[in-house]
């Protein structure tokens, strides 16, 4: 199933953004998508009041639920919109 996610960096976040590329940043998610069976279908960095917006592909809202619950964890990201894609 697709998922959206639209987030918002932390201070924190927003220093590592600056340190590192953008396919080092979309690797790391990569890599933690793998692990959950996921996979990333697009991802853009936004201006305004949200930082990034991803496309997902995951197996359940579950997974995304506790993916969601992983990056607020991670103080680096606020996922505001974890929704499904109807189809």
């Amino acid at each position: 199933m697709k998922v959206y996610f639209l987030g918002a960096y932390s201070a924190e976040g927003h220093r590592g953004m600056m340190e590192s590329s953008f396919s080092a940043r979309k690797q790391a998610v990569s890599v933690m998508l793998e692990k959950v069976g996921g996979k990333i279908v697009s991802m853009s960095y936004l201006q305004g009041d949200f930082d990034v917006i991803a496309e997902l592909e995951l197996d359940s809202y579950e997974t995304a639920s506790g993916l969601r619950a992983t990056m607020i964890l991670s103080g680096e990201s606020f996922p505001y919109l974890c929704c499904r894609k109807w189809m």
